[in-house]
């Protein structure tokens, strides 16, 4: 065994033991880890789309669909949040302290505190071209992709003590 030790050497031996390694990992993954993708549903009238439905059927059935988004009675639903954060997003020919406080409105605290000092100027659309598409990811988080005339803005949301707020945003460039 040291000869062989001896002949691989140091370098060589460790890229081989991370190698081993890095394949055991994949394997154990493998092994426990399965689920499935969120379905896509749109949220009024638009076209409906649905996500792959993952991995071909193993036997050992579906995994639970998670549950709607849910609104406490009162306040404002997830999809009349994303509209109104995402036109805030889009008004972008205000000074920044304006549209961040636009924004702020219908952000968690934290994605409002990333957003301080942003340059609206740096938005890359200026309109929403069609219907929002809703992600539904459980009771208490949920997305919507809104397609621009550039692109297409994700927005995740959450519920914090009943109310929807915006908790993150993405960008896709068409």
């Amino acid at each position: 065994m040291r000869t062989l030790l001896r002949r691989i050497g140091p370098r060589y031996g460790v890229g081989l033991g991370l190698i081993v390694l890095v394949v055991i990992v994949v394997a154990l993954a493998k092994l426990v880890g399965h689920g499935s993708a969120p379905q896509l549903i749109t949220n009024g009238p638009g076209p409906t789309a649905s996500a792959p439905s993952g991995p071909p059927d193993d036997g050992e059935g579906e995994a639970p669909t998670p549950a709607a988004p849910s609104v406490n009675p009162g306040q404002t639903g997830p999809s009349a949040v994303a509209a109104k954060f995402a036109d805030a997003w889009l008004h972008h020919d205000v000074p920044a302290k304006q549209w961040h406080a636009a924004l702020a409105k219908y952000a968690t605290a934290a994605l409002a505190d990333e957003l301080n000092g942003a340059d609206p100027a740096g938005v890359p659309a200026d309109r929403v071209t069609g219907a929002p598409t809703q992600i539904d990811i459980g009771a208490d988080f949920v997305q919507y992709a809104i397609p621009t005339d550039t692109g297409t803005l994700t927005l995740s949301l959450q519920a914090d003590r009943g109310r929807w707020l915006v908790s993150g945003i993405d960008w896709t460039a068409t």
